[in-house]
């Protein structure tokens, strides 16, 4: 740590401070020549050296100048909460100060910071897309442990960063993509241009992960530099294709992460998924349509499945009025007047469940108040399933 390599007075170094902060490096160079010393001392209360300043602050030019000047063992230097200039620079999220420190040190990325985690994690927990391509890259997985992989995944799922690696909190993977209805296209709102184009945007995602800015271009196939084409000249077209492949990514990671679920003892996937219905449930209350079709056609016994109240995953979607997954029923044949039978714990069916009022955030899409009357009709067609169960 930079605990004994600190100054007694740091009044001092506030020149080399107010420097690095500015990103002034003629004004470092000539402090840095009357005090050698301090390029590796830190300057801060919080132990911070000129290195984290100037990389929290994202100067590119003033960093390369400092490092040259540093060695590779003084890049290791933390502050008082354990982090390296380069967890600054993953959080600043300018990938040339990063790499400049690694090409410097290549132990740099498997320092853990603040809690242990690494600068990949950093990088990941703030959504910074090509900081996390460039350290993953870097990064050694013998430097992280079980407890790092799972919760750099949950990390780069609640940044739409699916293309990366049970988080520290309890919540699993597919719990967060669960409750993440805009990193799917049910849940994406998309304007009346995009909406006509994104059927047509083909998407094929690479066997091995690329970064996002070369991928296209590796593609020598004329439909390949067609594509790139469009998405270089045509307004639109690149925000459109990002969003649908990250749609298409994030509904593989799905599959792949149910599938490695359904494969696992109960006693390995903890109690989190030992009901496996639960994500389900959170899936449908917040009406992700692919995510429910993707669980349920893998394991079509999850339709049987009640929560706590004893509703089913249809007498949810009536309940938040998800017409789409309300729609699935149709495709069970005869279960579907089983299920519309059951009735939860208030004695309420799913015709009592229709006729109340839908949740105020649902109605405030609609604006005025006969709109959201005519919505909340529609919704009566329940009425010609649950002919059965009110004489239950």
């Amino acid at each position: 740590m930079a605990g004994d390599r600190g100054p007694m007075n740091l009044n001092m170094y506030l020149p080399l401070y107010r420097a690095a902060l500015k990103g002034d490096w003629e004004q470092a160079k000539c402090f840095l020549t009357m005090h050698p010393g301090a390029k590796c001392t830190w300057i801060t209360k919080e132990r911070e050296t000129a290195l984290h300043i100037a990389a929290g602050a994202r100067h590119t030019k003033f960093v390369e100048e400092l490092v040259n000047m540093m060695s590779a063992e003084d890049l290791e230097l933390q502050n008082k909460d354990d982090n390296t200039a380069l967890c600054f620079a993953a959080a600043s999220g300018i990938t040339r100060i990063a790499e400049v420190m690694v090409n410097k040190n290549k132990d740099l990325p498997g320092i853990g910071g603040s809690l242990g985690v690494t600068p990949l994690y950093i990088a990941a927990l703030l959504g910074h897309r090509d900081m996390v391509w460039y350290l993953n890259s870097v990064t050694d997985s013998k430097y992280l442990m079980l407890e790092d992989f799972f919760g750099l995944l949950v990390a780069s799922i609640t940044t739409d960063l699916f293309a990366i690696r049970h988080g520290r909190n309890g919540e699993t993977a597919l719990h967060v993509l669960a409750q993440k209805p805009s990193a799917f296209a049910s849940g994406c709102y998309l304007g009346i241009w995009e909406r006509c184009i994104y059927p047509w945007i083909h998407v094929e995602l690479p066997d091995q992960p690329k970064c996002p800015s070369n991928s296209s271009i590796d593609d020598p196939s004329l439909t390949g530099l067609l594509w790139l084409a469009i998405k270089l000249r045509v307004p639109g077209i690149k925000a459109v294709y990002e969003k649908k492949s990250s749609h298409i990514q994030a509904l593989e990671l799905v599959k792949c992460l149910w599938k490695e679920a359904l494969s696992q003892d109960e006693s390995q996937i903890g109690d989190s998924l030992t009901i496996p219905s639960k994500t389900l449930f959170i899936a449908t209350r917040f009406g992700i349509v692919e995510f429910v079709a993707t669980l349920v056609s893998s394991d079509p016994e999850l339709i049987w499945m009640v929560d706590d109240e004893n509703r089913s995953l249809f007498h949810i979607a009536v309940m938040h009025r998800r017409e789409k997954i309300f729609s699935l029923i149709y495709e069970i044949g005869a279960h579907k007047d089983l299920i519309t039978a059951y009735k939860d714990h208030n004695n309420n069916n799913m015709l009592h469940l229709a006729g109340k009022l839908a949740p105020s955030y649902l109605l405030n899409v609609v604006s005025g108040a006969a709109l959201q009357m005519q919505r909340e009709l529609l919704w009566f067609k329940v009425k010609t399933l649950n002919q059965f169960s009110i004489f239950l």
